[in-house]
């Protein structure tokens, strides 16, 4: 899944909205310029008292309306023409004519009804600017299977103060990178805030992980312990037997899931391939498979590790000594050499998974963040708690450590299913 937090600058949207709409022979119709924003106010059908399609409300706005809006900020409309900002509007007499116009909304954004509101602003005499307009009538056309949504507007004289008082319901913030995609195109500011601390979070996380184990020359993630600030026991004669550590089912779980790929920052992106063939054999025993597959969890099984020095692949091509992350349940049998005892996992996490042993883990501080957190993604996959896991993840650094070597991406992919989660098309609201 790519990123969802975007600036929203009029040439993105365009460039995207043109895109989007290419398989149109009737889209350089629509097309006649930048779209122009507005905060739009789309009529909560659901919270508002009266039936608006009867005809039987009599203040649309004020203190007798009967009418409730969400708000969406930054909303496109297309063909409007250059002349609304250059609208001359005298503010002591009113309107004195009617000012009505036209205008397109694009597919996969919202469906536009009568009594809908919107606010364009602009700018004069140096002075900010507001116009506020009333959806009149709607009509539905469509193209190349894309169904666009005319509407005529009209000129009032309310303010924004008087529609924002007492008749807002929501608010929402249009994602634009996903309009004609699986993910939803409006959501709530709420969740569109907390996507974006999110999105930080991760940016975060993901900067450290590869300042701290991308490797160059092998363009992979290695666990160099010479550069580590590990606290493992018998440190001197590990140090001396394993300097470089490479976990090739890492390196798929990251493949498979692009946990380094920004759509936005090509020059940036990190395409991981494993650098070992034949890893995938017995890649449905680990964690991150388990991640991939949380309804699988009762099969889960392997708790350790065990290292091999690397003859082959590009490992060879080297002077120092790799070697590689071999997980217990593997097709070498009951052959598992185990270094210093290291464990994937600090906790049993496997009786947490299995067993269901949920007493209290949650708020137990000895339990390490990392694993906390994979547990309760896991465990709680069908009802997430996004307040709760969120609330793990803002505590969660990238140390130096073989830990986070292994970990670290699975957050990332928690992360990354978190954020998708909320914004599925097929999530239940």
């Amino acid at each position: 899944m790519g990123r969802f937090i975007e600036t929203q600058e009029v040439n993105f949207i365009n460039n995207y909205v043109r895109s989007y709409l290419s398989a149109s022979n009737d889209y350089s119709t629509f097309q006649e310029g930048s779209p122009t924003f507005c905060d739009y106010y789309t009529v909560d059908v659901r919270k508002s008292t009266t039936n608006i399609g009867l005809g039987n409300v009599v203040n649309i706005v004020g203190d007798e309306s009967p009418i409730k809006y969400n708000k969406i900020e930054n909303f496109a409309i297309y063909n409007m023409g250059e002349a609304i900002p250059t609208i001359e509007y005298d503010e002591t007499a009113g309107l004195d004519t009617v000012i009505e116009g036209e205008g397109l909304v694009l597919p996969d954004t919202i469906i536009p009804q009568p009594e809908d509101m919107f606010i364009v602003s602009y700018q004069k005499d140096d002075m900010l600017k507001e116009l506020v307009f009333e959806v009149n009538n709607v009509e539905v056309s469509s193209y190349s299977s894309k169904t666009f949504y005319k509407i005529n507007y009209s000129l009032t004289q309310f303010t924004r103060e008087e529609i924002e008082e007492r008749q807002i319901n929501d608010n929402y913030k249009l994602i634009y990178a996903n309009i004609g995609t699986e993910y939803r195109s409006l959501i709530t500011t709420k969740d569109y805030i907390f996507i974006e601390e999110l999105e930080k979070k991760y940016e975060i996380l993901s900067d450290y992980y590869i300042k701290y184990f991308y490797n160059r020359k092998l363009n992979s993630f290695i666990f160099d312990f010479i550069k580590s600030h590990s606290v493992m026991k018998n440190v001197k004669e590990f140090e001396e037997r394993y300097k470089n550590i490479y976990d090739p089912k890492l390196a798929l779980f990251i493949h498979n899931n692009n946990l380094f790929i920004k759509k936005k920052t090509l020059l940036k992106n990190i395409f991981i391939e494993s650098l070992l063939e034949d890893r995938e054999f017995d890649y449905e025993y680990t964690i991150f498979n388990l991640l991939e597959h949380p309804e699988d969890k009762d099969s889960f099984k392997y708790d350790s590790m065990y290292l091999r020095l690397i003859n082959e692949s590009i490992f060879s091509e080297f002077p120092e000594k790799f070697y590689e992350c071999i997980h217990n349940i593997t097709n070498f049998g009951n052959w598992k050499v185990s270094f210093n005892n290291k464990y994937l996992f600090i906790t049993n996490i496997k009786e947490y998974i299995n067993n269901n042993l949920t007493k209290n883990y949650i708020e137990n501080n000895d339990i390490d963040l990392l694993e906390k957190l994979i547990i309760l993604y896991i465990k709680e996959y069908n009802n997430l708690n996004k307040e709760k896991l969120k609330k793990i993840i803002e505590n969660i650094n990238v140390k130096r450590d073989f830990h986070s070597y292994l970990l670290i991406p699975c957050i990332l992919f928690i992360i990354n299913k978190l954020q998708e989660k909320i914004l599925r098309k097929d999530e239940v609201e």
